[in-house]
């Protein structure tokens, strides 16, 4: 049998994953990832200060951290508390071969968007974090091996593109809105009404940073990032991880994306708020920019189905932004307003 020749992913997944299907174990684990969620962005956001040479606060680099931190710092948790923390298990898997991906195999993810496709959704990426996790137990018995690296192709819709910029053009040199909406799902119905009344005082984009091709990678810097002290084995572990996990979009292409938005910015001379629902990585580094110019930012709940009691996302959104258009429920506070979008579909 595979098990008592080598160990792989296939082992780890199959027989060593322990799945949390309990609502006291998710109650549980819900609250330690969002206590890591905060330690990490503590330790982090100084260090990117330094890294990109900037003095920027807490919320800042909440707003551009927040997606990568909410979906890796599961998925660390779901390898490093497996039943491999059991003395008798790891033990009996350490007689064998454990079979890892070399570290010339790893793959640096483009954005936040790439990232969570390529760990949640990709055998290599799963095999990679496997790797590492292996790695940090400081297991020498490895039978390493190399995968292929795929060219990664960038579909481009040059047309697409166009018209997007065409339009980014046009509501800064015709309009000069006070309000932006961008990455917002209403009805076209909806739009028109608003247009027709608050005239040239609002716009409605898809915020876009063009595709920087960037090949290089700052290894410096990342095995910077991924040796930081840590607490404990879990935090070395997260840690390490870090120095191929972080998106390049968070530190080779950071400078510009950040200066593609605060130029987007700056050519709006009267624009007091944005408007957001979909939280896309352009869309998070419009908003983060916003924040530097005193710009209000404004988000408006999307029409999905998640759990209100046990790991809803509410607190992870609101403190990104200033204002929060809730999809009907209440609450007393005042930068919490029940209009999100379920409105605008009955408007």
């Amino acid at each position: 049998m595979e098990d008592q020749k080598n160990y792989s992913i296939k082992n780890f997944l199959d027989k060593d994953i322990i799945d949390i299907i309990h609502k006291k174990e998710i109650i549980k684990w819900s609250k330690y990832e969002k206590k890591k969620y905060d330690q990490y962005l503590n330790i982090l956001y100084p260090i990117l200060n330094k890294i990109h040479k900037l003095n920027h606060g807490k919320q800042f680099w909440d707003i551009l951290l927040g997606p990568f931190l909410l979906f890796h710092i599961p998925f660390c948790c779901r390898y490093y508390y497996s039943k491999l923390q059991k003395k008798n298990r790891f033990k009996k898997i350490s007689k064998n071969k454990i079979k890892i991906l070399h570290t010339k195999s790893y793959y640096v993810p483009e954005n936040t968007k790439d990232h969570r496709e390529y760990f949640q959704y990709s055998d290599a990426g799963q095999n990679q974090l496997f790797s590492q996790l292996i790695i940090n137990f400081n297991k020498k018995n490895y039978d390493l091996f190399k995968k292929k690296k795929e060219e990664i192709i960038i579909n481009r819709d040059i047309i697409k593109e166009k018209i997007i910029k065409l339009r980014q053009y046009l509501s800064i040199k015709i309009f000069q809105p006070k309000l932006l909406v961008t990455g917002a799902y209403m009805p076209a119905k909806f739009i028109s009404q608003l247009k027709l009344r608050h005239k040239r005082n609002i716009s409605f984009i898809k915020f876009y940073i063009p595709i920087f091709f960037n090949k290089d990678i700052f290894w410096l810097e990342r095995n910077e990032i991924s040796t930081l002290k840590s607490r404990n084995n879990f935090d070395k572990f997260f840690l390490s991880t870090l120095k191929f996990s972080l998106p390049k979009s968070l530190l080779e292409n950071f400078n510009y994306n950040y200066s593609y938005s605060k130029n987007f910015l700056d050519n709006f001379k009267k624009l007091k708020f944005i408007l957001n629902e979909n939280m896309t990585e352009d869309n998070l580094f419009l908003i983060a920019s916003a924040t530097i110019k005193r710009i209000k930012t404004i988000y408006v709940e999307h029409n999905y189905i998640q759990h209100q009691f046990i790991g809803n996302t509410i607190d992870y959104i609101k403190n990104k932004f200033d204002f929060f258009l809730t999809n009907g429920w209440k609450v007393k506070k005042k930068t919490l307003y029940q209009q999100g979008v379920i409105f605008f579909q009955t408007s």
